[in-house]
């Protein structure tokens, strides 16, 4: 849109004063044809939100989102109305497709009513929120729907398709900067927002009890699902084959994956300087396992001594000519003999091999320990590492990550010892302990407020830190109504 604010707020303000319904319609879809917008991030956008560009709009008293063609009139409603993240106006520019994405969101629950989009403040007009939403209705490959259209594939499902088969992490978060596509609760929500599907009737279609795929859509932190439910969903969108995706969302399916001797037998992160046999990715194809009609990848890496073949379930950031690291490959041991049996090494004697397999161990040990002074770890130095060593396992395999990530997340909570001897105790024994700060607890901040148990336990070390931002945020959270207790049934 190439004309001046001036100009649009001057038809803004004739539409509201002629009241003529076609000019409206037609200002409406001229605002609309401007490839960007401007929206506010709500005050309780979290930090670690922030820092991943993702945001919560904010939203008005009259439930209306807030949209501006100026990123000045946006600061500046901002600062004048106090909507302030961590003390500052958060204005995001926002592609219009991207708009419409949120608006549907949100209208699917219930969240908003209309869309106000600001010219020059305080001169604004009211858009429908049905101009927002495709009149396009269609259905899933899977089973469809009683009394709806059998034919067609659902709006957005090629997208996310585009997405997931988009290997290097780094494009990927240029497609999806906020990654709502490996969020399996967020696919499902958006997919049903963008096509006006009926949650009910999902659950007929799929011989769910009632309000599980509601629940499914909104407890997006706590509640899970059998490999079947999953199965059905995603068969149901036309995305059955992504099943082992979204492999974390379900445990049958974790289990079912880790007792597979030939896929994800070894884990692979990207190789380093200091890495001892580097294998280049030379070729990768994807091929469906017999079990669960589901993708599986076939990897084939090179050495400067040898080839590897493996099969693993998600592809993500396996990009063809990129060198790796495969952990858990046991190394060559049989090494050539020297040409010149004088060059040949002389054999260690028992003494100095023990010596350097104790070195081998001592450097593997790596135990890792609070950097903060004063701090102190609880056990013995045995004790310690054994936690860390089931603590990182735990990560790895629960989230499906790397060694790297998982060591990244332990020294998160390493940190405060106090916290950390709280979550080993949860995912240890199931008991979170005694541990409380401002009147919050581990156990609260995952039952009432539905946080995941490894972010209450880093909820809980800001309390400590952080004590009165963190205090404010909370009381934010316990007020929105996506996070307030879900009385919905939930498959059995």
């Amino acid at each position: 849109m190439e004309r001046d604010l001036a100009e649009i707020a001057k038809d803004m303000l004739d539409v509201q004063l002629n009241k003529n319904e076609a000019d409206k319609e037609r200002l409406c879809s001229e605002i609309l044809s401007n490839p960007n917008f401007f929206m506010l991030a709500s005050e309780n956008t979290t930090e670690e939100a922030q820092n991943s560009g993702r945001f919560f709009p904010y939203i008005n008293e009259k439930e209306q989102v807030i949209l501006f063609i100026s990123n000045d009139e946006g600061t500046r409603f901002a600062v004048r109305n106090n909507i302030l993240v961590n003390g500052y106006p958060m204005v995001m520019k926002v592609p219009t497709c991207k708009v419409f994405d949120i608006v549907n969101e949100y209208c699917g629950e219930k969240a908003i009513e209309e869309v106000r989009i600001y010219s020059l403040s305080p001169i604004s007009f009211v858009c429908k929120i049905a101009a927002f939403i495709s009149e396009k209705t269609a259905v899933g490959n899977g089973k469809p729907m009683d009394g709806e259209d059998k034919t067609g594939v659902l709006q957005k499902v090629n997208q996310i398709k585009i997405i997931l088969d988009t290997f290097d992490k780094a494009e990927r978060r240029k497609l999806d900067p906020a990654l709502r596509c490996e969020n399996i609760h967020q696919v499902c929500l958006d997919l049903i927002s963008s096509n006006r599907l009926n949650k009910e009737k999902i659950d007929r279609a799929l011989n769910f009890q009632v309000g599980f795929t509601h629940r499914f859509c909104t407890d997006i932190v706590s509640m899970e699902i059998s490999k079947e439910a999953l199965k059905k969903l995603l068969d149901y969108f036309g995305l059955g084959g992504y099943l082992y995706i979204y492999k974390s969302y379900c445990k049958e399916l974790m289990e079912e994956l880790k007792q597979n001797p030939e896929v994800d037998k070894y884990t692979l992160k990207p190789a380093r300087v200091s890495t001892k046999e580097p294998f280049e990715l030379i070729e990768m194809y994807r091929g469906q396992d017999e079990l669960n009609c589901a993708y599986v990848y076939g990897l084939t890496l090179q050495s400067d001594n040898r080839k590897v073949r493996l099969v693993i379930s998600n592809p993500s950031g396996c990009v063809i000519g990129r060198s790796y690291d495969i952990v858990g490959l046991a190394p060559i041991i049989n090494q050539p003999k020297a040409k010149n049996e004088a060059e040949a090494q002389p054999e260690l004697s028992e003494a100095r091999k023990q010596e350097i397999l104790r070195n081998v161990e001592k450097k593997q040990s790596n135990l890792i320990v609070p950097s903060k002074p004063g701090a102190k770890l609880k056990g013995t130095q045995e004790e310690i590492q054994a936690q860390q060593d089931y603590l990182i396992g735990y990560f790895k395999k629960r989230d499906g990550i790397n060694l790297q990530a998982a060591e990244q997340k332990y020294k998160v909570l390493v940190e405060d010892p106090d916290v950390l001897a709280a979550f080993y105790s949860y995912v240890k024994d199931g008991r979170w302990g005694y541990l409380t700060r401002h009147g919050y607890t581990p156990k609260r901040l995952v039952q009432e407020l539905h946080y995941p148990p490894y972010e209450a336990c880093c909820i809980m070390i800001q309390l400590q830190t952080n004590t009165e931002k963190m205090i404010t945020m909370l009381k934010h959270r316990a007020n929105e109504p996506q996070y307030r207790k879900n009385n919905g049934t939930e498959e059995k």
